[in-house]
């Protein structure tokens, strides 16, 4: 993004605060004295006003997870931004789950609050659409990477890899 002039800014829950640029990009580390994963419905206000103070354009989301997280991004940012969340094949919750406590209902409301959500496959939607994900939420489908790969020799990967396929491509990632 920021190769295409986007500004760009992280914000990050984190165990210390702290701020960092590095290539272009503004990394803002919130410490809110909580460990660990946010609960659902769970909302870290410090790093709501974090975001808020940025008045972004658009607001990605690490994780459908986050629910209450994704209300008060909205709520914080307004109507006229966009909302992406991207699923990191985070736990979809159980049905039973669902049923004895937050309900359907109360996911559709939080998803309300995204304008796209992104997947590596349109299928891995479909368990969010259980749980509340609305049908006409558009579906981004974007492969995770960490790292840019080149292609090399083709003789070259075969020996080195022993695998002969053409093409042959290794993608690892969490199942």
């Amino acid at each position: 993004l920021s190769a295409a002039d986007a500004e760009v800014s992280v914000v990050r829950r984190f165990s210390t605060a702290a701020s960092q640029t590095r290539d272009e990009s503004a990394y803002t580390f919130v410490a809110d004295g909580r460990p660990g994963l946010l609960p659902p419905w769970e909302v870290s206000a410090p790093v709501i006003d974090a975001v808020s103070r940025l008045a972004p354009d658009l607001v990605h989301v690490n994780g459908l997870m986050f629910p209450g997280m994704l209300r008060a991004i909205r709520e914080s940012v307004g109507g006229n931004r966009a909302i992406v969340a991207q699923d990191h094949s985070g736990t979809v919750p159980s049905r039973s789950l669902l049923l004895r406590t937050v309900g359907r209902r109360r996911w559709r409301r939080a998803f309300d609050a995204i304008d796209a959500c992104s997947f590596t496959a349109r299928e891995l939607a479909l368990p969010w659409r259980d749980v509340g994900l609305p049908e006409d939420c558009p579906i981004l489908e974007i492969p995770e990477a960490s790292t840019t790969f080149d292609a090399i020799d083709r003789d070259d990967a075969r020996l080195a890899t022993g695998i002969h396929g053409a093409p042959a491509i290794l993608w690892v990632g969490r199942a």
